[in-house]
């Protein structure tokens, strides 16, 4: 009995594996929006149930290419309410995996850090979208303090960029950044 819980469990992995990257692989983001939506059905459906499943093993084994879908989807989606969930579930997993001392990989930071950076002066970003980026932002900006000498010049001229043109969100956004070095966002304090 224990072999075939085994089995079945092998095979429930290896049907996740193959639909995570079947999910994530895809360039358009259409269809991370399609899952998403599915997310947020009743809790006792079908499809709710599969794409939790789908949703926590991606989580577990491809958090940086689920960043980067996910930022897509926000980025990319007209559905206000797919873009909002999108970064709630983004905020809601970085979250997570930064209490789990989880680090994104330095090869997708260097793809996440100009992605994010163009979703933060979004005209159309409301202020519960704000809320979540400013998480999205402090957990992406503590990983690359980690992990890249270099520092993150876009983020300071983003920051820079909402000072003058929106105060109210760029404080909103930048409030939870972890205490940065001066040469992490240099342009910003030139």
């Amino acid at each position: 009995m224990n072999t075939r819980l085994h089995g079945q469990k092998m095979a429930e992995s290896s049907l996740l594996m193959f639909s995570a990257r079947d999910l994530l692989a895809t360039p358009s983001h259409e269809r991370l929006a399609y899952f998403v939506e599915q997310l947020y059905k009743p809790h006792e459906t079908y499809e709710y149930q599969g794409a939790q499943a789908l949703y926590k093993f991606c989580v577990a084994n491809f958090s940086n290419c689920l960043t980067l879908m996910l930022l897509k989807v926000y980025l990319h989606s007209p559905d206000d309410l797919i873009r909002f969930r999108a970064i709630s579930l983004l905020s809601e997993a970085l979250t997570g995996l930064r209490n789990r001392s989880f680090e994104l990989s330095p090869v997708a930071l260097d793809v996440i850090k100009p992605l994010l950076v163009s979703c933060l002066p979004m005209p159309e970003a409301k202020k519960p979208d704000t809320k979540m980026l400013r998480i999205i932002v402090s957990c992406v900006a503590r990983n690359a303090m980690k992990l890249d000498p270099h520092g993150w010049d876009e983020l300071g001229d983003c920051m820079l960029t909402l000072v003058n043109t929106d105060p109210v969100r760029a404080f909103n956004v930048f409030l939870d950044l972890p205490q940065l070095h001066v040469g992490f966002i240099n342009r910003f304090f030139k």
